[in-house]
């Protein structure tokens, strides 16, 4: 009786998995779950995080904003008097605005949005590999030196996840170019949409405005290798990019938190950054020596 039970379970199992393999359907729906069950996790933590340091504080400064024009005044003495990064700032006032109830729902459609960045990022078409879902998942809350505080926190989410998200657009437009696209990649719409996205990457961050804009003088050359050419959008995006970097960089508020906060060396900070690449709690080298290879693999093709 156990044995026939046993040849029945094992004959559905493998009725589940040819159609699993045959039903293109059936993978994006477990793929839709996925998400789903993501979403719900992270909405339940999202719910548990309460106002943490910094928000009290940016909380009270943002119920001083009850027009546009008040909105665009803090942003601009943020600017002038302490931080260039008007991006996060931007998200972070928009946020505490809201209802924590409706920042909850919205932060984790973040969450999502940016495993789908990194899932593409990683893919660069539309195929679905299940498994890559769930580990990409596993290693942010792995990984993420504090996963609370990027992805959580009000003021720690407005300065890394959604930030984030923006840089990780730029990249997508990037890994998911082909000859194949080049119509849609030279239209001026999408010129104009590269110009914005790689103005606001640019000054999204920054370590990651300057780490994307050589990753987009990287691609330039891998693209002349590969197709012989140098297109339009890549100039467009690269030069924006530059430009947002700069109006970040350069913000006259940066100067002036320097002075409160003293002197910084910056032969230390190198020393430190670049010790970081042997701490063994950190995957750095290996991570390097995979991207050395891939790219040599791919030039080489």
């Amino acid at each position: 009786m156990y044995c026939k039970i046993g040849i029945q379970l094992e004959k559905q199992y493998e009725r589940i998995l040819n159609k699993y393999d045959t039903s293109s359907k059936m993978r994006l729906g477990l793929f839709v779950l996925l998400l789903i069950v993501f979403f719900i996790n992270i909405y339940i933590l999202n719910v548990h995080t309460t106002f943490v340091a910094d928000d009290y504080n940016f909380h009270l400064l943002a119920q001083s904003i009850h027009s546009p024009q008040d909105y665009f005044a803090v942003l601009y003495q943020r600017y002038f008097g302490w931080t260039g990064r008007m991006i996060s700032e931007s998200f972070l006032y928009w946020f505490l605005l809201l209802d924590k109830n409706i920042f909850n729902i919205i932060n984790s459609f973040g969450y999502i949005y940016l495993v789908l960045l990194i899932y593409f990022n990683i893919v660069g078409k539309a195929k679905i590999f299940l498994s890559l879902l769930v580990f990409i998942n596993i290693f942010l809350f792995a990984l993420l030196p504090a996963f609370g505080q990027d992805l959580l926190w009000i003021t720690g989410s407005a300065n890394y996840l959604w930030s984030t998200l923006i840089a990780l657009s730029y990249t997508l437009l990037w890994r998911c170019y082909s000859p194949k696209r080049i119509k849609l990649y030279n239209h001026p719409l999408f010129l104009i949409f590269c110009t914005v996205l790689g103005f606001l990457a640019g000054v999204t961050n920054e370590n990651t405005s300057i780490a994307i804009f050589f990753m987009s003088i990287a691609f330039i050359i891998c693209y002349k290798k590969w197709y012989n050419k140098i297109y339009v959008f890549s100039i467009f995006a690269t030069v924006s990019e530059l430009l947002g970097s700069l109006f970040l960089l350069l913000a006259p508020g940066n100067f002036v938190r320097a002075q409160i906060a003293g002197h910084v060396s910056l032969l230390k900070n190198f020393y430190k950054t670049f010790g970081d690449l042997f701490d063994p709690e950190c995957f750095l080298i290996p991570l390097l020596l995979f991207l050395m290879v891939n790219c040599k693999m791919k030039l080489n093709r």
